[in-house]
């Protein structure tokens, strides 16, 4: 078992687990209880991919793994409480397995995390592309809407959902692939 606690680098409206999802990882990610969204990272393709997270790693081993993004980066008392719990719960679940309960049986105890998946992933064409300020993870956005910094060429919502990972480079960073994403509860 893989668990990877990172931070975001905006303002995040939630922790959130994102990682390569199966049933094992849906089930420790409701055993140890950090937060109520997980985001479906599977690849599409892992044998072609050109990087690799150490839990995409895991997920071509067979083996569960899970990160979760705290926070926004820097030292705040949400990512320590939840880093301690999930420490906690690791470690309890470990120890009721080696006593014959099965990760699956602990699972069903607990309540569901909604999984989240990407429907898009907006290109970052060029540095005249910008978006508005203030936008985050998990801010929600209707179809149509413009997301586009004053100057900037039209940036718009193709579908509704939740932003993810949205880009405010500065200039003298290469650019990153996409300059935001979509996600949509799925089930």
């Amino acid at each position: 078992l893989l668990i990877d606690f990172h931070q975001t680098i905006l303002h995040t409206e939630r922790p959130f687990y994102i990682c390569p999802l199966t049933k094992e990882v849906h089930n420790w990610a409701k055993v140890l209880q950090c937060t109520n969204a997980i985001v479906d990272a599977t690849p599409k393709n892992i044998q072609t991919a050109t990087t690799r997270c150490a839990d995409d790693y895991m997920y071509i081993q067979g083996k569960p793994a899970l990160t979760i993004e705290l926070s926004k980066k820097g030292f705040c008392e949400e990512a320590t409480e939840i880093t301690r719990r999930s420490c906690i719960n690791v470690l309890d679940t470990i120890t009721k397995t080696q006593n014959n309960i099965s990760l699956e049986t602990l699972a069903n105890t607990k309540p569901k995390v909604p999984i989240y998946t990407t429907i898009h992933r907006e290109p970052y064409r060029s540095r005249n592309y910008r978006l508005q300020p203030n936008l985050y993870n998990f801010t929600p956005v209707k179809k149509g809407q413009h997301l586009e910094d004053v100057g900037s060429p039209e940036i718009i919502a193709p579908f509704e959902g939740c932003l993810l990972f949205p880009k405010y480079p500065s200039s003298n960073k290469p650019l990153p692939n996409e300059i935001f994403r979509i996600i949509r509860l799925s089930r």
